[in-house]
């Protein structure tokens, strides 16, 4: 976190990375516009996949679809699970009905439904700046492999709460983000000191239970943890998959969801 913005937003200097732990979004042409959720998400006009689906409508030429929406990636936990149903709905729906829109374009509607949905446009590894929502590709990292753990609890409104949370004190000179993007143009991969998030201390703050959790995680796999965007869900970093797999294990009598995956190229969302 950079500063506060005159719009109320604050400025960013992120990092942005795909990996392989996915929804599920089925399109096909039909009267209106119709939405069906089989998991944990929002219904109807509360989803970001319909409010998507909306924005394209004036390009459709009177062009329905129903969408199906098959959810895996766990709901408010920091992930980006809305933000990439929202682009994929982007993306999808722009072929299906044939809207003839440019990634430009595209891009401009995915700002209006958040700060990260740009990115997912792209897909991979990213730098964001701005509000998160101006994106430069990076190299990607497709060797990493990730362990997830999704602590068993929610906060209304989290993210709004986790940044006025964020103390003046807290803001940086985004120095640390821009140094390991150097590194990841030159070809090189994170290391361990690499794995911060301007948010921590204050979504220690907005999450009672956090910090116990982190605690709980560190001593059980003697390794350092990341939080991911504004938090619930923690992360470890790892060089394959055995040593992911390994890294479960160790988690296995912890509360919570447990995931082990892989960095994800931009290739595959381009597809």
């Amino acid at each position: 976190m950079l500063r506060r913005r005159p719009d109320g937003y604050h400025e960013l200097c992120t990092l942005f990375q795909t990996i392989d732990l996915c929804d599920e979004l089925t399109v096909e042409p039909a009267d209106g516009l119709t939405l069906m959720v089989e998991g944990d998400a929002p219904p109807g006009e509360e989803n970001l996949v319909l409010r998507a689906a909306h924005m394209l409508s004036p390009y459709t030429g009177g062009r329905g679809a129903h969408i199906h929406l098959l959810k895996r990636i766990p709901s408010g936990a920091g992930l980006g699970g809305g933000s990439s149903d929202a682009a994929a709905a982007l993306l999808a729906l722009n072929r299906l009905l044939g809207t003839g829109l440019e990634r430009p374009g595209l891009a401009e509607m995915a700002r209006t439904l958040g700060a990260d949905v740009p990115f997912f446009l792209h897909g991979g590894t990213a730098l964001g700046t701005g509000r998160g929502d101006a994106i430069e590709p990076l190299p990607d990292v497709s060797s990493l492999w990730f362990v997830l753990s999704v602590p068993p609890f929610s906060l209304p409104e989290k993210t709004a709460r986790v940044f006025r949370n964020l103390r003046a004190d807290e803001l940086t000179d985004g120095l640390r983000t821009h140094q390991l993007a150097t590194t990841l143009r030159s070809g090189g991969s994170p290391g361990k000191g690499d794995l911060y998030n301007g948010l921590r201390s204050a979504a220690l703050r907005a999450f009672s239970d956090l910090g116990r959790y982190l605690t709980a995680l560190e001593a059980a796999s003697e390794r350092e943890w990341a939080l991911s965007g504004a938090g619930p869900a923690c992360y470890a970093l790892v060089a394959s998959r055995a040593e992911a797999e390994d890294l479960g294990r160790c988690l296995k009598n912890l509360p919570g969801l447990r995931y082990v995956t892989s960095a994800a190229p931009a290739a595959n969302l381009r597809k």
